[in-house]
C-alpha cells in the first residue's frame, strides 16, 4: 500500500521540523557547557581571592584555610580542562 498524499507531506513536515531544531538544540548544549565551564572559572577566581586573603591574615594565619583555598583553584582547573575536553569530544571544536 503506497502513502497517500498527506502521509508524504506529514513525514517530510516531521524531517524539516527535525532539521529545523538541530540548531537550537546545539546553541542549548553549548550554552550549558559554556556555563559550566563559566561557574568553574569563577569558582577558580573565587579560591584566588580567598588564598591571596588568607596569606594576608598575619595575626590569624591557618595554613588550613591556604591549603583548602589551593584545593579548590586545583579542582576547578582541573573541571575547566575536563568540560573544555567534553565540549570538544562532543562539539569536534574547542570551546573558547
Amino acid at each position: 500500500m503506497s502513502k497517500g498524499i498527506f502521509e508524504q507531506l506529514y513525514s517530510a513536515t516531521e524531517e524539516v521540523l527535525k532539521k529545523m531544531q538541530k540548531p537550537l538544540v546545539e546553541r542549548k548544549l553549548k550554552r550549558k557547557q559554556q556555563s559550566a565551564l563559566d561557574d568553574a572559572e569563577n569558582r577558580k577566581i573565587l579560591a584566588e581571592e580567598k588564598l591571596n586573603k588568607a596569606r594576608k591574615e598575619f595575626d590569624n594565619y591557618d595554613i588550613n584555610d591556604i591549603l583548602r583555598a589551593k584545593k579548590e583553584i586545583k579542582t576547578c582547573e582541573e573541571l575547566a580542562a575536563e568540560i573544555r575536553k567534553e565540549y570538544k569530544e562532543y562539539f569536534g571544536e574547542e570551546l573558547t
